[in-house]
């Protein structure tokens, strides 16, 4: 008997979606985690936490426990082995939460500084050094910084305090004027530039905290005149695929942000492995800078790296040392893979390279090109990693290519980046024309979600359309109260992930379940180990539940569940104005209006299913003058009354009681035959009889109509006239009658009438 694989989660401090976009620097990180998952063969739940709206001061993240700044979902240490946490956590409530679990010698895992440890940290310190350093060997000597966030103890300030460091270390201009906090967000970047810019003090250089506020800071210095880099050298911090889409490319602080998430599973899983043992307080990752043309370097420049020196320039170490290098280029290209022949791949490039220069054929070094780029083809890659690769190829292996074989090779480098050019174009347009494809889909579900009549409807149009999206797999949970807790108990659909196999909204079968128990064997998809997103389903800050998606394609789900929580709160307030316009204020059961639908509706349901019905109209002789005599008050407390005398002595669940007209009660008795409806009447008269506030006050009237059979069933129209001329003669015929009136295909008989 095999045992159940182990199962982490992933809480991040912050929410994956800025309102539906997803946070790159997150992005990364968890797609490391789930492929390191995978290759452990450990399940994963990630809470993906959607903010409220976009900007910095929207922090609303997914958390296990609910509070002002957190939606719940239903992922914490009682149902995981272990977690990762991505600090800052910018939250009180929050780092409650972890203290409690930690103090208990819970397995957690923390990504980035400042919240515990063990921690897996960019070396930040001489990351932000290396950058600082960079721009004082372009001369600048007025640097500004662009800072984190001023609550984070963790990255945000170990930035701050290396760059003060570095400004010193290299004599440039310490001024407290250039330094702004922007956040780690684009408009904060923004807000932070336009403070700095607002001294009027002179700066020819910025570096930011990181890539997000740098871009944001970008825009404002354009905004300002200020040209880059002519007039001021920009650096970032996190070598996000974005920094090399801006105008100019950004330079900035290489994060390996996939290893991190790898070396975040490997270290819980030996912390789960290793229980009580003791872990090391951090485990630092090396940076280096991406340079680009931002700091001011021409798109050649390299960084100057450890070199190739081998005296036997054309022995298999010397080749592995610049496949090494080349797939170095290549990294970040392969964000959300983890291609094992990487390695291999790019050695075999770096001979057919040299084989081809002294060859003169090309075949070969093409071939090996075409299948590197078509290990990326679906990946994340930014467009300039593939140009660094081929200078990183020329700069490595010029020692290696004789004089006479220069002009060959030049030729095939020049070919190659046709060639990635070629490619770049081709997966353009492929992402574009899937974008649109998605986003068709996306809207065509909305339409029919908001058009579709019940919850089970909507749910059953949300899962048709998943596959189309590019979802392989999702699960709906809408919460439930429980013992006055509204989140304590769920609703689910069991079968909902495979609706778009041909079944219908009734073949959804509901489930329930307590929230503690989640994730219950029904909702889990059929392949195991599984990797979960979890994403909270919030409207207009009420919690409604929660979905549950594959993790393999984050970026549409915030987009389909906001529209998702859109349609079941639509449909929630739609059926909340039906039960308000279908209720009759004075009785609270039901009134004219819904009597004709329901009414119209079982008629339609009898000669379907070739059955009979009865229709009973009950009212109350005298009536008018006692409502003149007892004033409105009063006679809204008999009505309320007789109501319920009514619906007492109505047990069945598919009879109906309404309100028809003024002191006129209906009551619509399914599948009744003529003395089923003349007992209840009986019952109904003694019930008001016997209300003392009634005792020689009122005559009961009570007129049926019973067609008990589906070929007595003209019409429903029909059916109340007869119903109306049955009252009409137990009215007439004195005090406490009941007239009966017996229909056929044809036309209504006559009555019968019995005290």
């Amino acid at each position: 008997m095999t045992s159940s694989p182990i199962t982490i989660g992933m809480l991040p401090g912050w929410p994956v979606y800025g309102s539906i976009f997803l946070d790159r620097f997150l992005q990364y990180i968890i797609s490391g985690v789930r492929a390191a998952a995978r290759d452990q063969q450990v399940n994963l739940m990630v809470a993906c936490g959607i903010s409220r709206a976009p900007g910095m001061r929207s922090l609303h993240t997914a958390w296990p426990v609910l509070s002002s700044d957190c939606d719940y979902v239903p992922l914490g240490h009682w149902n995981t082995d272990g977690l990762i946490v991505t600090s800052p956590l910018r939250s009180e409530e929050r780092n409650q939460y972890l203290r409690k679990v930690v103090a208990e010698g819970f397995p957690v895992v923390f990504i980035g500084s400042g919240e515990g440890t063990p921690a897996i940290v960019m070396d930040n310190e001489d990351g932000i050094h290396q950058a600082v350093e960079h721009l004082v060997r372009h001369g600048h000597r007025r640097i500004a910084f662009i800072a984190g966030d001023p609550l984070d103890h963790g990255d945000s300030m170990v930035r701050l305090q290396a760059y003060r460091n570095a400004v010193e270390e290299f004599d440039a201009v310490s001024d407290p004027r250039l330094v702004a906090y922007g956040y780690h967000y684009r408009e904060g970047g923004r807000k932070a530039m336009e403070q700095i810019l607002a001294t009027g003090i002179p700066f020819t250089a910025v570096a930011a905290s990181n890539d997000v506020s740098a871009f944001g800071a970008m825009e404002m210095l354009k905004s300002a005149g200020r040209r880059i880099p002519m007039d001021v050298a920009v650096i970032g911090f996190d070598d996000q695929p974005a920094a090399a889409g801006q105008i100019p490319p950004l330079t900035t602080v290489h994060y390996p942000l996939f290893d991190a998430g790898v070396l975040a599973v490997n270290t819980l899983l030996e912390r789960i492995a290793r229980s009580g043992a003791s872990d090391p307080q951090e485990i630092r990752i090396p940076a280096w800078l991406s340079i680009r043309e931002s700091c001011g370097c021409s798109p050649s420049y390299q960084v100057d790296r450890p070199g190739i020196r081998s005296r036997d320039v054309r022995a298999d170490t010397g080749i592995d040392q610049i496949a090494n290098a080349v797939g170095d280029a290549l990294e970040s290209g392969f964000v959300g893979k983890n291609p094992k022949n990487l390695s291999g791949r790019c050695k075999e490039l770096v001979t057919s390279f040299l084989q081809g220069a002294e060859s003169g054929s090309s075949q070969e070094f093409h071939r090996v090109l075409g299948e590197i780029l078509a290990m990326a083809d679906s990946g994340e890659d930014h467009g300039d990693m593939w140009q660094a690769m081929i200078s990183v190829l020329r700069l490595q292996t010029a020692e290696l290519v004789p004089a006479g074989q220069s002009t060959q090779a030049e030729n095939l480098l020049h070919q190659a980046r046709l060639a990635i050019t070629d490619h770049a174009e081709r997966q353009s347009l492929r992402r574009r024309l899937s974008i649109s494809e998605i986003n068709h889909q996306i809207g065509w579900m909305t339409t029919r979600m908001f058009s579709a009549g019940t919850v089970e409807e909507i749910l059953h149009v949300f899962a048709v359309h998943l596959a189309q999206i590019g979802i392989s797999f999702a699960q709906v949970a809408l919460f439930e109260p429980r013992q006055g807790d509204p989140l304590g108990g769920f609703t689910f659909y069991e079968n909902l992930w495979r609706a778009d196999g041909g079944q219908s909204p009734d073949d959804l079968r509901a489930l329930s379940a307590e929230t503690p128990r989640f994730p219950v064997p029904e909702m889990l998809p059929a392949d195991t180990p599984y990797t979960l997103a979890l994403l909270p389903i919030v409207f207009q800050d009420l919690p409604i539940g929660f979905a549950v998606f594959d993790a393999g394609n984050l970026e549409p789900l915030a987009t389909v569940v906001r529209q998702l929580a859109a349609a079941v709160k639509t449909r929630e307030l739609q059926v909340r104005a039906d039960e308000l316009s279908l209720t009759d204020p004075v009785t609270g059961i039901q009134n004219r209006r819904f009597f004709e639908l329901f009414l119209q509706r079982e008629t339609e349901r009898c000669r379907r299913y070739r059955r009979g019905m009865s229709l009973m109209l009950v009212s109350l002789g005298g009536w008018q003058a006692y409502a003149s005599a007892q004033g409105p008050a009063k006679s809204r407390d008999a009505l309320r009354s007789l109501a319920e005398c009514i619906t007492v002595c109505v047990r069945r669940g598919s009879d109906v009681v309404c309100r028809f007209a003024g002191d006129t009660f209906a009551v619509l008795l399914p599948e009744t035959t003529l003395s089923g409806a003349r007992a209840i009447a009986e019952t109904i008269r003694r019930s008001i009889e016997g209300r003392k506030s009634f005792h020689h006050v009122f005559d009961v009237g009570i007129g049926i109509a019973v067609a008990e059979t589906e070929q007595d069933l003209a019409d429903a129209a029909d059916l109340i006239a007869a119903a109306q001329q049955a009252l009409n003669r137990a009215r007439n015929s004195g005090g406490n009658q009941t007239d009966v009136v017996q229909m056929n295909s044809s036309a209504p008989d006559d009555g019968e009438t019995e005290a």
